[in-house]
């Protein structure tokens, strides 16, 4: 009876243990992923979410999962390493939504609605301009109509997969991924901007040609209206060029998460 006891209570420890590590990593991905992450959603449904995906893919985790110390510290460790992984997959796919911000902040500031910004940065850096929330407006529309969320949970279920329970290895190879990634998202905001900066650099050459020529006329106050309605114009014209770019930002989203993995 002994060792039937022992086995009655070690078989739900266990699953206790598994449960708490995966717990650690769906939360720290749901909180700090794209959309998820936003404050407009309560934090007990972002943890309800994290619970149900942990409770989800329990029961296939406890077959094939390692050897789990039972000490306070290794187990710890443990919590620490699930948790960096969840850090740095949400990290990864937050990047292409920064990206798309930046643009909009760029663009914001470029036509003259984040003047604010530029004069007072320090208490101005938590407003969003009408730019930055048409673009967060439209990625999240694309987002959600290309199943995106879907990949996110794709993508969850695969990590485990991919990177065990207590089995993170810090390569340099990750390292050079994660550098990747972040240089890729200066490479997307410039890419989503371009069509606005461009049109907006010849509005200025223009005027500087007018200001050369024609001394007499104010170029600074008849620049102002000029700049702001050919960003606009060039803004609409661009946008389906823009969408089609969110989408295959977007697209390519699952591919990296993957390539991330298989390197931990």
């Amino acid at each position: 009876m002994r060792v039937q006891d022992a086995v009655l209570v070690s078989y739900p420890l266990s699953y206790l243990q598994v449960f708490v590590l995966m717990l650690t990593r769906t939360t720290a991905m749901v909180g700090s992923m794209p959309i998820l992450s936003s404050r407009g959603l309560p934090a007990m449904m972002k943890i309800g979410l994290a619970g149900m995906l942990a409770l989800i893919l329990l029961p296939v985790q406890v077959q094939h999962a390692p050897a789990l110390p039972n000490e306070v510290w290794p187990f710890a460790l443990a919590l620490a390493q699930e948790l960096l992984i969840g850090l740095l997959l949400g990290f990864a796919s937050s990047l292409m939504f920064d990206s798309l911000q930046m643009a909009g902040q760029i663009v914001g500031l470029q036509i003259g609605l984040n003047v604010a910004a530029a004069i007072d940065p320090v208490s101005s850096s938590n407003q969003l301009s009408y730019i930055d929330q048409l673009y967060a407006i439209v990625a999240a529309l694309i987002f959600f109509t290309i199943n995106g969320h879907h990949w996110l949970i794709m993508a969850i279920q695969g990590s485990f997969e991919l990177v065990p329970l207590n089995s993170l290895l810090v390569s340099p190879e990750l390292m050079d991924q994660l550098i990747r990634l972040v240089g890729n998202l200066f490479v997307i905001t410039v890419r989503v901007a371009l069509p606005v900066l461009a049109t907006l650099m010849l509005a200025d050459l223009a005027m500087l040609i007018i200001a050369r020529t024609v001394p007499q006329i104010q170029v600074f106050f008849l620049g102002i209206p000029i700049k702001v309605a050919a960003g606009f114009v060039t803004l609409l014209a661009a946008m389906p060029v823009t969408v089609l770019l969110m989408e295959s930002v977007f697209r390519s989203l699952l591919g990296d998460l993957t390539v991330l993995l298989k390197l931990m």
